[in-house]
């Protein structure tokens, strides 16, 4: 253990001493990202004042490719999930730039959550319609 630490501390000190900077290092993880469109749908949203109003969405997921069967295998639940995080939101609150970047963030940790993980990278609107 004494000698691990040992050489690790001289590695340190080396990168150090010589200027080198050999920390930065890519890794790729799951092969490379792909776009992955979901169907378009509606859903209503939280009444207000007695009036129900609808959101139209198209969503075209961020993905590792490797993770694609995963979706396809768990799209009926994923959109469910979808539903049921559109019907809990209000019309005021998905309007603006602001209403639909804190969409896209919370749509796409749903979805990582359906999927378990952090497999999707970003979620883009393709058509945002609200009535």
């Amino acid at each position: 253990m004494g000698a691990v630490l040992l050489a690790l501390l001289a590695a340190g000190l080396g990168v150090f001493l010589t200027g080198e900077d050999r920390s930065a290092v890519t890794i790729e993880l799951g092969g490379p990202n792909v776009y992955y469109p979901l169907p378009e749908f509606m859903a209503d949203l939280k009444p207000q004042g007695g009036r129900t109003r609808h959101v139209r969405l198209a969503i075209v997921l961020q993905v590792p490719q490797a993770r694609v069967t995963a979706i396809e295998a768990k799209q009926v639940e994923i959109l469910a999930a979808i539903q049921a995080h559109l019907r809990d939101q209000e019309h005021k609150s998905l309007i603006g730039t602001a209403g639909a970047e804190r969409l896209r963030i919370e749509l796409r940790d749903t979805i990582n959550h359906e999927l378990g993980g952090t497999d999707v990278r970003v979620v883009l609107f393709t058509h945002f319609l609200l009535d």
